[in-house]
């Protein structure tokens, strides 16, 4: 054979385009492992399936497979802790919720977002997964911070008579995460903050001028004389535990 010749047929050895299945093997063969495909090749084999298929019947298709992942996530996340890698997922999902939500259910649901990250602070002191306790208080404190405002401005936003309605519905909720707040820093050997609330001031203000301006029996006028009481010693948090008893029955 003539050197040209051989030359020749080596050019065009050279523009063949081995099988991909073949260098898929080969791969595995030689390096004992397969490449692991990305989401988007995934995707792209699924989508294969369906040759016929318009491209907007795909890319519909691929939209509905892409939210069943985000929903499979979010379920997941609800179970995840402070310090997990799908509790930032978990947050997204609850801030979405919140901007969702009309003006007057917001207070309630910043409560109750603040009861849960007691909760999560519970569960990582009962687990002892000490990695995870600064990430716990620092999401309880940032979220009891973010409700007692949000509580405060629902308040101070409302006429007398729908502040007092306001308050009288969400003070239990307050006054059961202060005490669950105690019980688990004490777990912990933690002193809770005794600051100044203002918005507990205000509302336990607007409470008594309530009661006062009310007829009261025996047992709900030593109620508000106890209120005033500890009121007038700065002791906002105890003056709004005697005064909701009275609106309890």
């Amino acid at each position: 054979m003539l050197e040209k010749d051989l030359i020749s047929k080596i050019e065009k050895l050279r523009s063949i385009k081995p099988n991909r299945d073949w260098v898929a093997l080969t791969k595995v063969r030689i390096f004992g492992q397969e490449d692991k495909p990305s989401l988007f090749k995934r995707l792209s084999s699924v989508l294969s399936v369906f040759p016929r298929l318009g491209l907007q019947y795909k890319l519909s298709f691929a939209i509905i497979l892409l939210i069943g992942f985000l929903s499979g996530a979010v379920s997941f996340a609800k179970k995840s802790l402070p310090g997990d890698l799908f509790y930032s997922v978990k947050r997204m999902e609850e801030r979405v919720r919140q901007v969702l939500l009309p003006a007057d259910a917001k207070s309630q649901f910043q409560i109750q977002l603040a009861n849960e990250r007691l909760q999560e602070l519970d569960k990582v002191a009962k687990l002892n997964q000490a990695e995870r306790l600064a990430p716990a208080l620092s999401e309880f404190e940032k979220t009891k911070v973010l409700a007692e405002q949000e509580f405060e401005k629902s308040i101070n936003s409302k006429e007398k008579k729908e502040a007092v309605k306001m308050a009288k519905e969400l003070i239990p909720s307050l006054i059961k995460m202060k005490k669950m707040e105690k019980q688990v820093f004490g777990s912990l050997g933690i002193e809770a903050k005794k600051d100044e609330n203002i918005s507990e001031k205000a509302t336990a203000k607007i409470l008594i001028d309530d009661l006062r301006s009310q007829i009261l029996n025996v047992k709900d006028f030593n109620i508000l004389k106890e209120g005033e009481t500890n009121y007038e010693k700065g002791d906002y948090e105890a003056a709004l535990q005697v005064i909701i008893e009275a609106y309890a029955k």
